[in-house]
């Protein structure tokens, strides 16, 4: 079951789910099967082993998709974004896992610092 494989982790006011999934599945039907699932995630983020990333916020939660998606070489729209690990990593397993979550929680910590900074300044 993949909520069984689901890492959590804060950045800034959100919480986001983390999963590694198959690429038989589509990124929409994951990602909304998460937040349907795990009341404890603003933020569904689907990593599949081709290293395409899929995030879809929660109805309700107000934050720039688009921007994170541009992070990872991708875009999106109001709730929902994409993007590529391509280039970033060099692998995306199971048993790589820990270093995949390592350049994504460096690149959401970077985007929610700046976010901080820029929020502050207004």
């Amino acid at each position: 079951e993949m909520m069984d494989r689901v890492t959590i982790r804060r950045y800034g006011a959100y919480r986001f789910g983390m999963v590694l999934v198959p690429n038989v599945l589509t990124g929409s039907d994951a990602a909304q099967h998460m937040l349907d699932r795990h009341d404890g995630v603003d933020v569904a983020m689907v990593v599949f082993r081709d290293g395409r990333i899929v995030f879809r916020c929660r109805e309700g939660k107000v934050m720039d998709l688009p921007a994170i998606g541009v992070l990872f070489n991708g875009g999106g729209a109001s709730c929902s974004a994409y993007g590529s690990l391509e280039g970033l990593v060099p692998e995306v397993s199971a048993d790589a896992w820990s270093d995949v979550l390592l350049v994504i929680d460096r690149k959401l910590k970077e985007y929610t610092s700046r976010e901080t900074l820029i929020n502050q300044a207004k």
